[in-house]
């Protein structure tokens, strides 16, 4: 179809599909006869997309991202809910402090009166308004970051809704307030970094679950030359040193928590993720404590890393974060 009915359906100038066009988030064909763009059904509901995203202000990098890799999409609308709720509770001190001000001002106010009624207004909220303990947003990002990767294809029957539900309630706890820092940083991620964050952090999980008992000591041998190419980087070794308190100790700790337990019974490749890691991690522990070639390489990580090797501690999730952790992550 032409442009002219593109812009009949779509609803959008005939200069934004141009700029959509040139920003690549749509390639219509072109008619070699006349060089002409040929649009297809498919371009107009990339276009139907492009156009709602725009309009919750997504920007078109992030739109690339979520065109490129749909995934995603839970990532960024999850986050512009973030933002409205911030919002809604700026405008209720809004309304609350206009309000007040008012009902203390004659129609002629003086400068005294105007003072003592400001004197007594509420002050606006602070940054970490939404920072004390993780909300029912903020529940939903950490579990697309921790654990969405095994919901996504999955038939979400009745019972499996109630398990996720559930998720999400214990999730969004105080007992979780550990988490916010992780909550934070994904905030905080620009659109190349949060696909270089979920694309990587997704394909290493989804590897892992995938293994056979026939591959276990294939990847344990990867493992311990992963571990042994990291601890010799500085760079490395002083970035995951950084990330360990505030983002891969408090993973580490929701991996062993009832939040596992729930993941496991909703989503299979979940319970083969775990069950996997839990026994190359325990391999990799016996080749590093009695194998000759092992203990030298245990050695190293002692001096490298020190108070941070409690291996035996969660799961030997200390370990599953020296193979994972790429510097530059946090």
């Amino acid at each position: 179809m032409r442009i002219q009915q593109v812009i009949r359906k779509s609803g959008l100038s005939k200069r934004a599909i141009h700029h959509y066009i040139k920003e690549k988030l749509i390639t219509p064909a072109v008619d070699p006869g006349n060089g002409y763009y040929i649009f297809s059904d498919e371009d107009i509901r990339r276009l139907t997309v492009i156009r709602l995203l725009r309009a919750l202000n997504l920007s078109v990098a992030d739109i690339r991202n979520i065109l490129d890799y749909p995934k995603t999409a839970n990532y960024y609308l999850t986050k512009v809910l973030r933002e409205t709720d911030k919002l809604k509770i700026l405008a209720a001190w809004k309304e609350e402090c206009a309000e007040g001000i008012l009902e203390g001002l004659d129609q002629e106010s003086t400068w005294e009166q105007l003072y003592r009624q400001v004197e007594k207004a509420p002050l606006p909220p602070g940054k970490d308004i939404l920072k004390d303990v993780p909300g029912a947003i903020d529940a939903r990002m950490l579990s697309l970051y921790l654990l969405g990767n095994y919901v996504y294809d999955l038939e979400m029957t009745e019972y499996r809704r109630y398990l996720w539900s559930k998720l999400l309630k214990y999730i969004a706890t105080p007992q979780n307030k550990h988490l916010i820092p992780i909550c934070e940083f994904l905030y905080s991620l620009d659109s190349q970094k949060i696909q270089e964050v979920f694309v990587q952090r997704n394909n290493h999980m989804d590897y892992i679950a995938s293994l056979t008992p026939k591959l276990y000591e294939e990847y344990v041998d990867y493992m311990a030359e992963t571990i042994r190419r990291h601890i010799r980087d500085p760079i490395w070794v002083k970035s995951w040193k950084r990330a360990y308190e505030p983002y891969l100790l408090p993973s580490i700790m929701f991996y062993v928590s009832p939040a596992s337990e729930l993941m496991k019974e909703l989503s299979p490749r979940f319970s083969s993720y775990v069950k996997n890691i839990n026994i190359c991690c325990a391999k990799l522990r016996g080749y590093l404590l009695n194998m000759p070639e092992g203990q030298p390489l245990l050695k190293e990580m002692q001096q490298c890393i020190g108070g941070y090797m409690e291996m035996d501690k969660y799961n030997y999730g200390v370990l599953e974060s020296m193979i994972s952790f790429e510097k530059g992550m946090f």
